[in-house]
C-alpha cells in the first residue's frame, strides 16, 4: 500500500483527526518504523510502500480466524435477555429453549453470567493494562472494566485484543461444553 493511500485512511477512519504528532512521530513513516512486527516499510520504491504483516502474535493464544458462529456466540453471551439455550443436534444449531413438544429434549448450552465476563474482563486487564503507557488509555481501560462498557469504550490499541481474547474465552468454553455433553463438536469459528 502507499504511504498516502494508508494516510488517507487513517483520516477517514478518524473523521480527520488523525495526526502522526499525536504519537510523537514527525511522520507516517516515522510512527511505522516504530511498528516492525506489525509492517514494513519499502524506502527504496517510489513512491514508498507500506506492507502488512498482520498483528503481532499473542503469547500463549491459539490463533482464531474468523468469528464464531452467530448462533453459538450469542448462546454464550447473552446472559442480559434472561433466554436459556439448547443445541438442537437435529438442526445443528443453538437456539433459545422452546417449549415445542415436536422437538426432542436438548441440553441447555452454558451462558456466561454476568460474574463471568467480568471475570474475563479483570483478566485482559491483568494482562494488558501495564503495557499501556498513556495514564489516560490506563484509566479508561479500567472504566471499560468496572462498567462493563462495550469494546468502543477501550483504548483503540486494545479493541481488536479484547475481542480476541473474548473469542478464545467463548470458544473456550464450546469446546469444554460440546466435548463434556458429548455431541460432536460442530465447526465453531466460521473463516
Amino acid at each position: 500500500m502507499l504511504v498516502a493511500v494508508l494516510k488517507n485512511r487513517l483520516l477517514q477512519l478518524t473523521n480527520r483527526s488523525f495526526r502522526e504528532e499525536d504519537f510523537g512521530a514527525t511522520s507516517l513513516i516515522d510512527l511505522l518504523a516504530r511498528y516492525k512486527d506489525l509492517v514494513t516499510v519499502d524506502l527504496t520504491s517510489r513512491p514508498v510502500m507500506i506492507e502488512w504483516l498482520g498483528a503481532p502474535a499473542i503469547v500463549g493464544a491459539s490463533p482464531l480466524v474468523g468469528r464464531v458462529r452467530a448462533d453459538l456466540w450469542r448462546a454464550t453471551l447473552d446472559f442480559s435477555s434472561g433466554a436459556a439455550y439448547v443445541w438442537d443436534a437435529d438442526a445443528q444449531l443453538a437456539r433459545p429453549v422452546q417449549h415445542d413438544p415436536a422437538h426432542r429434549p436438548a441440553l441447555g448450552i452454558p451462558t456466561v453470567d454476568a460474574a463471568t465476563l467480568a471475570s474475563w474482563r479483570d483478566a485482559f486487564v491483568r494482562e494488558h493494562g501495564q503495557a499501556l503507557d498513556d495514564p489516560c488509555d490506563r484509566d479508561r481501560l479500567q472504566t471499560w472494566a468496572a462498567h462493563s462498557l462495550g469494546s468502543q469504550g477501550l483504548p483503540r490499541a486494545l479493541r481488536a485484543l479484547w475481542n480476541d481474547h473474548l473469542k478464545r474465552e467463548v470458544v473456550a468454553r464450546l469446546t469444554s461444553w460440546f466435548t463434556a455433553a458429548g455431541y460432536p463438536m460442530p465447526e465453531l469459528v466460521l473463516k
